[in-house]
């Protein structure tokens, strides 16, 4: 068996480089407990060990429905997420799966607030149980083990995260979503579920041999960004937002990298398993019999809970953008104009 050799510089550069325009793939509490750079050997143990078996080129159309970098013509262009939704034929119910990134502009979280709000239920995720002040909260709430040197889970994207909402004057989900709202429902993994799918599965299944082929777009990636962060003048975060949200919703492409083969049929954890909890819960609220749902996820979970939906017969509806980084950097006077009270949508 064949693990990532984190002390090759290169390699080192281009998997630190997928982790950090991959992270809006993980959890917002997630996100906090991402290997410091001298673990990533030990995210790549037996169970994260490198396959014989062909990795299945990833279909880039999948994604491109709930993420795109869109540009507007000139120095404009916003990075989006979409509200895609599906009816049931049989029972007229309606479920929107509400694509996010979990840092963006704060009229991108408005805007998402209102449409959770439009919704009778919000099954939502956050690694590790419900979320502080939710309706399910039970104060009881456990955690890492910070102590455990056994625990890879060091925080450092967590940290370059933090750096990179202050930097593109971004705010977190975690801050710009009321989760204190009564339709909200938890659809995740807790710490238990999660450990045991770390255990079983690992966090990624990187494999050195892709990620070295692959390293020609990662590091171009990398180096776009680094040139913009080099700029340091009056435009540098709009530079940034354009080269960061160009890279982030192009990549998907690289999660095959990552070790899911196929993201309309993730077997890992970050993506399968946690899909698997999604589903089941919301299969569970179906017998409640709530007009409008929402799943409230990552973009990157979104085609596989359509392909889910799909197959169970739910029917496409209807699909809409919203802006979560906008380019330039929206003023608030600006934030305010564009926002509007989302319609009822049938």
């Amino acid at each position: 068996m064949t693990s990532a050799n984190s002390s090759n510089p290169m390699l080192q550069f281009t998997l630190l480089t997928l982790l950090l325009t991959c992270s809006h793939l993980l959890s917002p509490q997630l996100q906090a407990h991402i290997p410091h750079p001298h673990v990533l050997n030990a995210l790549c143990s037996e169970n994260n060990s490198v396959s014989n078996s062909p990795v299945t080129s990833l279909k880039k159309d999948a994604i491109e429905d709930f993420i795109r970098f869109e540009k507007l013509g000139g120095p404009n262009a916003e990075l989006q997420t979409s509200v895609t939704t599906y009816r049931n034929p049989e029972t007229d119910q309606l479920v929107s799966l509400v694509g996010v990134v979990h840092i963006g502009d704060p009229g991108y979280f408005r805007r998402i607030q209102q449409e959770l709000d439009a919704h009778d239920l919000v099954l939502y995720e956050l690694v590790g149980g419900p979320a502080p002040g939710s309706p399910e909260d039970e104060g009881d709430r456990p955690g890492w083990d910070e102590e455990d040197e056994d625990e890879p889970m060091l925080g450092f994207i967590g940290l370059l995260q933090s750096g990179m909402t202050d930097m593109l004057e971004l705010s977190h989900q975690m801050n710009g979503i009321d989760y204190t709202r009564m339709n909200l429902r938890h659809a995740d993994l807790d710490f238990g579920g999660f450990a045991a799918g770390l255990e079983e599965r690992g966090l990624f299944n990187i494999d050195p041999m892709l990620v070295l082929q692959g390293m020609g777009s990662s590091t171009f990636d990398g180096l776009a960004i680094q040139a913009a962060l080099a700029s340091r003048d009056d435009q540098t975060t709009n530079r940034v937002r354009w080269a960061m949200g160009k890279t982030m919703a192009q990549s998907v492409g690289d999660m095959a990298l990552l070790g899911v083969e196929d993201i309309e049929k993730p077997t890992d954890l970050i993506l399968g398993l946690r899909n698997d909890r999604a589903w089941e819960i919301f299969e569970e609220s179906l017998a409640e019999n709530w007009r409008r749902t929402a799943i409230f996820y990552g973009a990157a979970h979104m085609p596989d809970l359509r392909r889910r939906l799909v197959e169970s017969g739910w029917i496409p509806e209807d699909l809409f953008w919203l802006g979560a980084w906008k380019i330039p950097v929206p003023t608030e006077d600006e934030t305010e104009n564009t926002e509007s009270a989302i319609e009822a949508r049938l």
